[in-house]
């Protein structure tokens, strides 16, 4: 015998920090491992409010959620890029907590008759659900 012993750790699916113990004979010591999330595999948009007139001053919070593969939140202060085609964002970098970034959005001041613009419209990414825009 050699007085070592060995164990086999296979990571998680889900991220966190998880304590391991060796004991023997009274004696134990610990240490921890942390499972971190993966890169960014799913990006989804939501705003709040989701609706807007065209006045140049109504406004809304762009909340935007980055999921691991595993859907675990992306380490914090992870940097997100915001873009629009019309109307003014808050600032076009941000950086996640939790997974989550957010921009506030104000509404232009003028959209074409009989035309609206949605939030998938106005940042990269479809299948969001965001921001419209409506002519009175």
């Amino acid at each position: 015998m050699s007085g070592i012993a060995q164990a086999n750790l296979i990571s998680s699916t889900v991220a966190g920090t998880v304590t391991l113990t060796a004991s023997c004979q009274g004696f134990s010591v610990s240490t921890t491992v942390e499972f971190i999330p993966g890169p960014s595999s799913l990006v989804t948009v939501r705003a709040f409010p989701d609706t807007l007139l065209p006045d140049g001053i109504s406004s809304s919070l762009i909340k935007a959620t980055v999921l691991d593969v595993n859907g675990n939140p992306v380490v914090d202060g992870t940097q997100l890029r915001m873009d629009a085609n019309s109307g003014v964002l808050s600032t076009l970098i941000t950086t996640t907590s939790n997974g989550v970034g957010s921009v506030a959005y104000t509404s232009p001041d003028f959209i074409p008759p009989g035309r609206k613009k949605t939030l998938s419209e106005l940042c990269a990414g479809e299948d969001n659900e965001g921001v419209e825009v409506y002519r009175d």
